[in-house]
């Protein structure tokens, strides 16, 4: 099986960014603290119950992060 996410800013306020990934399967929502990298799953998606679709999205943003130092506006993960 393999694993297709999207993900989008949603918005950017006070140092947070907020971010919607979606699947077929649903889609869920995360945040992303801009100094330090840390993340907040706040809107699960309803069908990932071990969070694969989720880590995914969030290891997508961050690492993007990490290599450009600015978190994206858009992702994509496949595999």
């Amino acid at each position: 099986m393999g694993i297709y996410v999207q993900v989008s800013k949603k918005s950017s306020y006070s140092g947070i960014t907020s971010y919607e990934f979606s699947s077929d399967l649903g889609s869920g929502e995360f945040s992303v603290n801009e100094s330090t990298g840390a993340v907040d799953y706040y809107k699960k998606m309803p069908e990932d119950k071990k969070c694969i679709y989720f880590s995914r999205a969030a290891r997508k943003v961050i690492n993007s992060w990490k290599e450009n130092g600015k978190l994206p506006e858009y992702e994509v993960w496949m595999s």
